[in-house]
């Protein structure tokens, strides 16, 4: 059985500011989210885990498709649109610019 994955976009990450005591008093956690920030393909097992870095396409505004049959994701980005399989290996771009326009992808049945 394959292992099941739960697959994310998100940015390198950096060091964030510390919270400050009445934040931490109050319990308040800062989270952002923003479609403009250069990103890259993450997974962690749903089993729980440390996340693994599946892409190095530092793209703003991914969006993913997998394939009907699992074996692949199609990824749609600012910057263009490529293919890869789950592990994140195999990465191919299909279309080298978007013209820098926010879109998804879909398969085709």
């Amino acid at each position: 059985m394959r292992q099941q994955i739960f697959l994310f976009s998100a940015p390198i990450p950096v060091q964030s500011s510390a919270p400050s005591w009445i934040e931490k008093l109050l319990g308040i956690t800062v989270a952002h989210a923003h479609g403009s920030i250069p990103s890259d393909w993450w997974s962690v097992p749903l089993t729980g885990g440390e996340p693994a870095r599946l892409t190095r396409v530092y793209s703003p505004g991914l969006f993913a498709s997998l394939s009907p049959d699992s074996r692949f994701i199609a990824s749609y980005s600012a910057t263009g649109i490529f293919v890869m399989n789950p592990q994140g290996v195999e990465l191919t771009k299909m279309v080298n610019y978007t013209g820098g326009i926010p879109g998804a992808v879909n398969w085709i049945r």
